[in-house]
């Protein structure tokens, strides 16, 4: 998904970005990324908790690069739009609010699907991930 218009919204909210906490090889992590920030999820109404034995994947990304990242899926969303594109680099990111939020996916087939997204993570990335 990518937006050919920014959203007239956006130039009156703070951006939300959504970071994986977890690892994943480069262009998998930014899709993720890219696809969990602009999936319509409204963190202010969201209360999620964990069922007994629902499987979980622990935290493996420190908040200092997830804050890192913050950057570079935000130039990964604006790679379309020149004029706003070409400002990142001098841009200096100010992060209002950090937190880590549960958002579920389940485990279908060989891949684990966002329930809040849709989409799909390959249940062999997420391995591959653990010794990045």
């Amino acid at each position: 998904m990518s937006y050919q218009k920014l959203p007239k919204a956006w130039s009156r909210e703070a951006v939300q970005l959504l970071i994986p906490a977890f690892k994943l090889g480069p262009k998998l992590f930014l899709r993720i990324a890219r696809n969990m920030s602009l999936a319509p999820i409204d963190l202010s109404q969201e209360v999620q908790g964990l069922k007994t034995g629902q499987r979980t994947e622990p935290v493996r990304l420190p908040l200092e690069e997830a804050a890192q990242a913050a950057k570079v899926v935000l130039s990964d969303l604006l790679k379309k739009h020149c004029k706003l594109y070409s400002l990142i680099p001098k841009t200096r990111l100010n992060l209002k609010h950090t937190g880590l939020i549960y958002l579920p996916f389940k485990f279908q087939g060989r891949e684990f699907v966002g329930l809040h997204s849709g989409q799909a993570i390959p249940s062999d990335a997420i391995e591959r991930g653990r010794v990045i």
